[in-house]
């Protein structure tokens, strides 16, 4: 009697492994399908992003212009890596800034011949009702991130605009 019930609380914890690492994958995958509801955007990861982090910020980018920029960023085990608006141990390989359409208009009437405050690599994602998203490459990476950089163009494609349009 004591051998079946040792059999079956063999079973029993060997089940409850797989279902652990079933919902652990789960999890893992479902961060890979970023959503952001306060800006209504979602993007999908590659699947050697798993570690990324999102640091959300406002960010002064030119006198008296505001915005909300999310640092999509991968740890980094360089150790002289000085990070820009992540902390440390972090490098952020892209970002988005999200612009109101009124400071928007006014940023880019103003600053669009600025390679200053506007750079020609900056992309407008999309534009809607409400907001401009502007993708911003990272300026420079560790050496241990470089291969990341390869996947920005599949990840900002994938750009869905989540709200109203």
């Amino acid at each position: 009697m004591k051998l079946k019930i040792n059999f079956y609380a063999g079973i029993l914890f060997i089940i409850m492994l797989f279902l652990s690492c079933a919902g652990i994958d789960k999890d893992e995958k479902a961060k890979l399908n970023y959503r952001n509801n306060r800006h209504s955007f979602a993007l999908t990861f590659p699947e050697t992003w798993k570690n990324y982090v999102v640091f959300e910020k406002q960010d002064i980018i030119a006198p008296g212009f505001m915005v909300d920029t999310l640092y999509f960023a991968l740890p980094t085990r360089a150790r002289n890596w000085q990070p820009f608006n992540v902390p440390d141990n972090f490098a952020a390989i892209f970002s988005i800034r999200v612009f109101s359409l009124e400071v928007w208009d006014d940023f880019y009437k103003k600053y669009r011949d600025n390679s200053v405050f506007f750079s020609r690599s900056d992309k407008v994602l999309f534009r809607s009702r409400d907001y401009v998203y502007v993708l911003k490459y990272g300026v420079s990476l560790p050496v241990d991130l470089y291969s990341y950089s390869k996947d920005t163009e599949p990840i900002v494609s994938s750009f869905l605009y989540t709200g109203r349009k």
